[in-house]
C-alpha cells in the first residue's frame, strides 16, 4: 500500500498566469510561444510538439468523457499528483497547490505519466479517482512514480487533468493571491505557492490563500 497524495500541484509562469493551454491559442500564437520557450528554457522541444499536443488532447477528451460519463467543453488544466512545488523550474517558477479532496471526482482524470508520452503507448488509458486510489492501495503499479519533488527531480509522476469550470475559479484565486502578495505577477520570483479551498456545501469559494516565496 502506498499513501495517496493529499494535494495536486500546477506549475506555471506567473507572467502568464495559471492554466495556459497552447492548444487554445489561435493562428501563429502557438508557434511564437514555442519559439520563446526554446530560446529561454526548453531548447529540446521537438518540431512536432504542437501536432502531438493537439493529438494528445483529443485522445484525453475522448478517454475522459468515456471514463467519467460526461463530456467537457473546456480544455483540461494539468497538475502533478502530489506536492511538486519545491524544485526551481525556469519555465514554470510558480506553483499552485490544491487539496485533492476539493476537486470533484467526476471532473478529474489521471494518467500514469505525462499524458503526451502515455498517448503514444499501445495500452494508453486514463483513470478515475477511484481507479487511481485502488492502484495506490495495491501499491506495486505506482511504486515507481514520484509524488513529491522535495528530495529532487522526479522523472516519473502521475498527471492529473481537471475538466470543467473549476479551473477558471482556481485561476482567479491564483491571480488574486499574486496581487495580494506582491502587487503584480513577477516572472523573477523564485516560488509562489498558493493553497485554496472548495466548500462542497456552499459551492465555489476561497477558504484560504497562503502565499510563500522561497529565497
Amino acid at each position: 500500500m502506498i499513501a495517496l497524495p493529499e494535494v495536486v500541484t500546477h506549475r506555471y509562469d506567473p507572467g502568464v498566469g495559471p492554466f495556459p493551454n497552447i492548444c487554445a491559442l489561435a493562428e501563429i500564437e502557438p508557434m511564437q510561444v514555442l519559439d520563446r520557450l526554446r530560446r529561454e528554457s526548453r531548447p529540446t522541444l521537438k518540431p512536432d510538439y504542437l501536432i502531438r499536443r493537439h493529438s494528445t488532447e483529443r485522445w484525453l477528451a475522448e478517454a475522459a468523457a468515456k471514463a467519467l460519463g460526461r463530456n467537457f467543453e473546456q480544455r483540461p488544466a494539468y497538475f502533478f499528483l502530489g506536492d511538486f512545488s519545491h524544485l526551481m523550474d525556469l519555465s514554470r517558477p510558480a506553483a499552485l497547490v490544491v487539496p485533492l479532496s476539493t476537486l470533484p471526482p467526476d471532473s478529474i482524470s489521471f494518467t500514469l505519466g505525462d499524458s503526451m508520452s502515455v498517448a503514444e503507448q499501445p495500452g494508453r488509458r486514463v483513470y478515475t479517482l477511484d481507479e487511481i486510489a485502488a492502484l495506490f492501495l495495491a501499491g506495486h503499479v505506482v511504486s515507481g512514480f514520484g509524488t513529491s519533488d522535495r528530495l529532487g527531480f522526479q522523472a516519473r509522476f502521475v498527471e492529473v487533468q481537471l475538466w470543467g469550470r473549476l479551473a477558471g475559479f482556481l485561476r482567479g484565486c491564483a491571480l488574486f493571491g499574486m496581487r495580494y502578495k506582491s502587487g503584480k505577477a513577477r516572472v523573477a520570483m523564485e516560488r509562489l505557492q498558493i493553497r485554496v479551498g472548495f466548500d462542497r456545501e456552499i459551492g465555489l469559494g476561497c477558504q484560504s490563500v497562503v502565499n510563500s516565496l522561497s529565497q
